[in-house]
């Protein structure tokens, strides 16, 4: 039986993680706000790379709650971007799973709660639902969240409130009655994720608008 020892050979830290390589080749990673807790150094000896991973495995909860929190309080997230954040910063799944199923039974990770938010901000900014709808789907929103936030009479007056707004900056220098630079204009809501009915609505009301001011 081999009892020979390995050995730390070298630590390497990029992104605020450690990455310990192993006399047996293998390649260990860490949050650095644990690697700063840990026994391990370049040169110490270990029995396996378990042993390694065993200390990660009963230590880094707390870390990666530390983390959670600190991403949070930056900014809002949702449950796919806190998971994907702590994943690259080298937490394991298993830790992973049981801080963010921490998180959500004390309120503080709220998918619907994240996506109201930010659908008032796109809004705000003048996008249309089809581009917010692609942007929560990247973020992992469950469709249900989405059709259900999405949709609905409140939802499309604020919609057409911000197409014809957009309408309003994007006829600048233009005669919306002549067909080319009305469809320059639908193009650009429609870029900006306004669908083609949306987009046609808003010019048509602004062009009313227009001509309400012209018969005064």
């Amino acid at each position: 039986m081999n009892n020979e020892q390995i050995t730390i050979v070298e630590i390497s830290r990029r992104n605020h993680i450690n990455t310990l390589s192993l006399s047996d080749g293998t390649t260990i990673r860490m949050s650095h706000s644990l690697f700063k807790e840990s026994p391990w150094h370049q040169g110490t000896g270990v029995n396996s790379a378990a042993e390694i991973l065993d200390w990660i495995k009963n230590n880094e909860k707390k870390y990666a709650m530390e983390k959670a929190g600190f991403l949070l309080s930056a900014k809002n997230r949702s449950e796919k971007e806190l998971r994907d954040a702590l994943i690259e910063s080298a937490f394991s799944e298993p830790c992973v799973d049981a801080v963010i199923e921490k998180l959500l039974s004390v309120g503080y990770l709220n998918d619907e709660t994240y996506a109201k938010s930010f659908i008032a901000q796109r809004e705000a900014r003048g996008y249309g639902k089809n581009k917010i709808r692609m942007e929560l789907r990247q973020k992992g929103i469950a469709e249900e969240i989405i059709l259900n936030l999405l949709e609905g009479d409140h939802r499309e007056d604020q919609q057409l409130a911000s197409a014809m707004h957009l309408v309003e900056k994007a006829a600048r220098g233009k005669n919306l009655k002549e067909y080319k630079d009305r469809q320059k204009v639908k193009a650009a809501l429609v870029r900006r994720g306004f669908d083609f009915e949306m987009a046609d609505e808003a010019i048509r009301l602004f062009l009313d608008g227009d001509e309400s001011l012209e018969d005064e």
